[in-house]
């Protein structure tokens, strides 16, 4: 199907779009940096927002992306559960190895090694943990991009698609500029640090709206990046920032930060 708009016109709304997304992320992480004294609140909110986009979000797009490439559905499915462990796995082994090299790095005792990055008090357990932060906001920055990916693949198939899917995005942008800050700040990394991957994580849509001028992924090859995002998002929901948040205050203040989380993106994936 030919584009509804001329290729100058689509260019400059989807530049229009990917703008609004920027601003949206950068308004999140301001937000988040500037009430950093409700860090509990805010990590919990980003928790349950993690959690479900990973489950409400990007599991059932990666299977629908499955079943479009010609999978049955029961295939689609047993695929992306799988693409989900291994995304979950695989950073569960990447933080590891953070935390491993960071403590050799320090120390030369095996016997002195941290069980867990939040039970480290010293300077190697410091740095394992900003690793694991850092290692946390590109991953999410990988999704940001791959949301502009779909805002250009959207629009072009159709204008009318494009618009709602963009929509949906910058509105699910502001959480993504909240949960990369507190990632980063509840993993000790400095407010500069922090900062600056909030800026990359806005301008990663505009990179995604880019590619697709450029390159044509497959709708197998999306399913499994989807798949694996969403078992890194509950790896990083459920062992990083709800244990954190209940760390700093376990009251149902809390839990209702949580639940909210949850609550905007059920509303993000049912209007998508």
């Amino acid at each position: 199907m030919a584009p509804p708009e001329s290729d100058d016109s689509m260019t400059l709304i989807l530049l229009g779009y990917a703008l609004a997304t920027l601003v949206s992320t950068l308004i999140g992480g301001a937000v988040a940096l500037r009430c950093s004294h409700w860090m509990d609140r805010i990590m919990a909110f980003s928790g349950g927002v993690l959690l479900a986009a990973g489950l409400l979000d990007l599991l059932p797009e990666a299977i629908s992306l499955a079943s479009g490439a010609g999978e049955t559905q029961a295939a689609a499915v047993q695929n992306t559960v799988v693409a989900v462990v291994m995304g979950f796995v695989l950073f569960y082994l990447v933080e590891r190895w953070a935390i491993l090299r960071s403590y050799h790095t320090h120390h030369h005792h095996p016997e002195d090694l941290p069980s867990t990055s939040t039970g480290c008090s010293d300077g190697a357990g410091e740095g394992s943990r900003r690793q694991v932060g850092i290692l946390g906001a590109a991953g999410l920055c990988i999704h940001s991009m791959l949301d502009g990916v779909a805002v250009g693949v959207a629009f072009r198939s159709n204008a009318a698609l494009g618009a709602v899917v963009a929509a949906a995005i910058i509105a699910h942008d502001f959480s993504d500029g909240v949960t990369t800050v507190t990632l980063l700040l509840s993993q000790k990394n400095s407010r500069r640090s922090s900062l600056y991957w909030l800026v990359i994580d806005g301008l990663a849509p505009l990179l995604g709206i880019g590619l697709t001028f450029l390159i044509h992924l497959s709708n197998n090859s999306l399913s499994l990046m989807l798949g694996g995002f969403a078992g890194m998002f509950l790896y990083l929901g459920a062992t990083h920032l709800l244990p954190e948040a209940h760390a700093v205050s376990d009251s149902w203040v809390t839990v209702a930060g949580m639940l909210a989380g949850v609550a905007v993106m059920a509303l993000v994936a049912h209007w998508v």
